[in-house]
C-alpha cells in the first residue's frame, strides 16, 4: 500500500520537528510559511495538510483559501493546528474549507488519531470514487454495445432519485416498458406486488411467492422466466435476448434497495444525534448556571467578599464565559458535521429531465382471480 503524504505548514521549527516525529511512519514534508506550503501542495498533491494559523507573509487562513483554489488540493483534508482556539477562529477555518481544528495544547495522541481517521476516510472515499468510476466506465462501454443496457444504465442513475420502495418499483416497471417487455415485481420485505399490466393473476402471485425454490433464473418456456434475487423477484414474458440485461437490472435494483435502507438508517441516526446534542446542550447550560450561582455563594460564604459590584460582576462573567468556549466549539463542530451530512444526503431529490420517463404514473395494481399469465 502506498504510504500517505503529509504536508506540515508551520513557521515554528520546534513544532515542525515534533509533528514530523509523530508522523514518522508517513512521508512527511514541511513548509515554513503559507506561501511555501501552497507551492509544495501544488507539486506534491499531499494526502493531508496540517496548517498553522499565525504565520508571516501568508497566514493559515490565506493559505487554506489558496489550497482550495488549486485543483491539486481542492479536496485535500486540511487540519488547522494552532495556539488560537477560539470559536470564532474555528468557524472561520470551517468557512474557508478546513476539515478540522485542533489546539497545539491538545494531547499529541489526539492529533495522531485525527490524522489517521481522516486518512482512512480519504482512502475509503478514493476507493469508492475509483469503484464508481470503474462502474461508470463499464456502463459506458455497455451503452455503446447495447441499447438495452443503455436503458438499464439510465435506470441505475434514476435509482439515485428513488428514496422509497414504491418509487423504485415504479421506475423498475417503466424500465421494463423501455425494454419493450412486461413483468410483475415482488418486493419480499413487505410482500408488495407491482405489475406492468396493473393486474396480477393469482397464479403469478403464487409463483413469485415461491420463487426462492426455483433458483436464481428459472425459464418456463414460451419466453417466460422468473428471476429470483434476495430482496426481489420478477416474473417476465418474452425474455428473449434480455436475460442478461434483466439480470443486470435485478442487480441494480437489489443494490438500490440496500442503499435506501442505509439512507433511512443514516437519517434516523442523524435525527437521534441531533436530539441528544440538543438535550445535552440544554443540560450543560442549566448545569453551568447552577455552578455559577453556587460559585458566587461559596465566595460569599467564605467571607472573602460580601458583595460583587458592577465591575466584579463583569469580570466574573468573563471568567465563567471563558470556560464555556470549548463546549461551544464542540457543539459548533457537531452542528456543522450534522448539517453537512444532511446536505449530502439531500443533494439528489429532483431527477434531471432525461430521467423523468422512469417516474411516470404507474398502473393501479391489484390481484385478480384470473390464472392466465399476463
Amino acid at each position: 500500500m502506498t504510504i500517505s503524504k503529509i504536508l506540515i505548514v508551520d513557521d515554528d521549527l520546534v513544532n515542525r520537528k515534533l509533528l514530523a516525529k509523530i508522523f514518522s511512519e508517513y512521508d512527511v514534508y514541511v513548509a515554513c510559511d503559507g506561501k511555501q506550503g501552497t507551492q509544495m501542495g501544488k507539486e506534491l498533491r499531499p494526502d493531508i495538510i496540517i496548517l498553522d494559523v499565525v504565520m508571516g507573509e501568508m497566514d493559515g487562513y490565506e493559505a487554506c483559501s489558496e489550497f482550495r483554489k488549486m485543483e491539486e488540493t481542492r479536496t485535500t483534508p486540511i487540519i488547522f493546528y494552532s495556539t488560537m482556539d477560539s470559536l470564532k477562529g474555528r468557524l472561520k477555518a470551517y468557512d474557508l474549507g478546513g476539515n478540522d481544528y485542533i489546539s497545539k495544547s491538545a494531547p499529541k495522541q489526539e492529533m495522531y488519531a485525527k490524522v489517521q481517521a481522516m486518512l482512512n476516510c480519504e482512502r475509503e472515499r478514493a476507493a469508492i470514487k475509483t469503484a464508481a468510476k470503474d462502474t461508470s466506465s463499464l456502463l459506458e462501454n455497455l451503452q455503446r454495445d447495447s441499447s438495452d443496457m443503455h436503458v438499464v444504465s439510465k435506470f441505475v442513475q434514476a435509482c439515485h432519485f428513488c428514496h422509497d420502495k414504491d418509487t423504485l418499483a415504479h421506475a423498475f416497471l417503466n424500465c421494463l416498458k423501455k425494454l419493450n417487455t412486461r413483468g410483475t415485481l415482488l418486493l419480499r420485505e413487505n410482500g408488495s406486488f407491482f405489475s406492468s399490466n396493473g393486474v396480477i393473476p393469482k397464479l403469478e402471485e403464487a409463483i413469485l411467492r415461491n420463487s426462492e425454490s426455483f433458483g436464481r433464473i428459472y425459464s418456463f418456456g414460451a419466453g417466460r422466466a422468473v428471476f429470483s434475487w434476495q430482496s426481489i423477484a420478477l416474473l417476465v414474458k418474452d425474455v428473449g435476448h434480455l436475460i442478461d440485461t434483466l439480470a443486470h437490472l435485478m442487480d441494480s435494483t437489489e443494490t438500490a434497495l440496500r442503499a435506501q435502507s442505509m439512507h433511512i438508517n443514516l437519517i434516523a441516526q442523524i435525527v437521534r444525534i441531533e436530539a441528544e446534542n440538543d438535550e445535552l446542550r440544554r443540560k450543560l447550560s442549566s448545569k453551568a448556571e447552577k455552578n455559577k450561582t453556587g460559585l458566587k455563594e461559596q465566595l460569599f460564604n467564605s467571607g472573602l467578599i460580601s458583595r460583587l459590584d458592577i465591575q466584579d460582576e463583569g469580570d466574573f462573567e468573563k471568567i465563567i464565559a471563558g470556560y464555556g468556549d470549548d463546549l461551544q466549539s464542540f457543539f459548533a463542530n457537531m452542528d456543522h458535521n450534522a448539517s453537512r451530512v444532511r446536505q449530502l444526503l439531500g443533494e439528489s431529490y429532483s431527477p434531471p429531465d432525461e430521467l423523468k420517463g422512469f417516474f411516470l404514473p404507474p398502473n393501479s395494481t391489484h390481484i385478480s382471480d384470473d390464472n392466465v399469465l399476463f
